[in-house]
Order: C-alpha cells, then sequence, then structure tokens
C-alpha cells in the first residue's frame, strides 16, 4: 500500500547515471529488490495472513464484554416491557386478541432466550390481521423499543461507539427481515 509506493519511490531516486556519466551499479537490483519486498508483503497480508489467523481466540475484552452484555439485556427488557404494553393496549374481548396474545408470547420467548444467554400508537393495531401481521408488528415494536434502550444505556454502561454500531446493526438488520 502506502508504505510500498513510498519505498518504491525511494528507490527510484537512485540516480541512473553517476556524475562522472558511468551507470549505477546497483540500481535495477536495488528496484527489483524493493518490488519483490512489496508484492511478497501484499500477498502475504492478503492470502496468508487473514488464513492464519482465522482460528486464533483473542482474549476477550472483560470490560468491553460486560458492558455489552448489560446493554443487551437492558434493550431486550425493554423490548419485552414494549410488547406487554401494545399486549396490553388490545382489549380481551377483541376477535384478533388471541393472535396479539400468540405472537407476543412468541416474541418475549425470544427475547426471554437472549436474556438467558447473556410504542406505537393505538390507530396501527388494526382488527383483522393475520398471525403473520400481528406477529410482524409486535416485533418492529420491540426493535423499536430495542434500539432505544440502546442508544439510552449504551452511554451509562459506557459501550464503546464501535461496540454500539455493531448492536444498532444486528437491530437494524431485524428490523429489515420485518419491513422487507
Amino acid at each position: 500500500g502506502a508504505r510500498g509506493a513510498i519505498t518504491l519511490a525511494g528507490v527510484l531516486t537512485l540516480p541512473v547515471t553517476l556524475p562522472n556519466g558511468q551507470p549505477l551499479e546497483g540500481r535495477d537490483l536495488a528496484i527489483a529488490l524493493a518490488a519483490g519486498v512489496i508484492v511478497v508483503s501484499l500477498v502475504l497480508a492478503t492470502l496468508v495472513l487473514p488464513r492464519a489467523l482465522r482460528d486464533l481466540d483473542w482474549p476477550a475484552d472483560a470490560a468491553r464484554t460486560g458492558a455489552e452484555r448489560r446493554v443487551r439485556m437492558a434493550a431486550a427488557e425493554a423490548a419485552r416491557r414494549s410488547v406487554m404494553l401494545t399486549l396490553d393496549q388490545i382489549p380481551q374481548g377483541a376477535a384478533d386478541h388471541s393472535l396479539y396474545a400468540q405472537a407476543s408470547a412468541r416474541i418475549n420467548a425470544r427475547y426471554q432466550g437472549r436474556l438467558a444467554v447473556q410504542t406505537d400508537d393505538e390507530s396501527q393495531l388494526a382488527a383483522g390481521d393475520t398471525k403473520d401481521d400481528v406477529e410482524r408488528r409486535l416485533s418492529l415494536i420491540a426493535l423499536r423499543a430495542e434500539r432505544a434502550e440502546l442508544l439510552s444505556s449504551a452511554r451509562l454502561f459506557g459501550v464503546k461507539d464501535m461496540d454500539l454500531r455493531k448492536l444498532l446493526r444486528e437491530v437494524d438488520l431485524q428490523e429489515a427481515r420485518y419491513v422487507g
């Protein structure tokens, strides 16, 4: 990359001839050696090094993983609360209450699984929704609550910006699955 370009530029500054007009011996060898080192280092860096490091277990940064785990747990709990609040907005006697109850149970089980391992308006609640529509709607509500909790609790737990971006990307990908 940049270092190779600097190396090659440096070697190319060697004069072709000496002040007395004779050619500089070894200039071609120096250029060939510099180019060879550049090519070998690029090949090693792009082909060999990733394969060599693939199975290497890096020690986890305890402070980072602890903060990330706490943020994930807080976000999952906020998502569960959001789904339950939405379910509470559906009247018990409504025809589609059982659909919402089943979907919220599945979503809560998913978030409960996350916790074990480590609010929309009422106008959006429509009568006659199918099982998939209800689950999709409640999942989106849960993901929005999860995102909001990630953003607020990341500062509280001291999660680094790159880690927060990773967590938000996971939520964004899940949301894209339901929106798309």
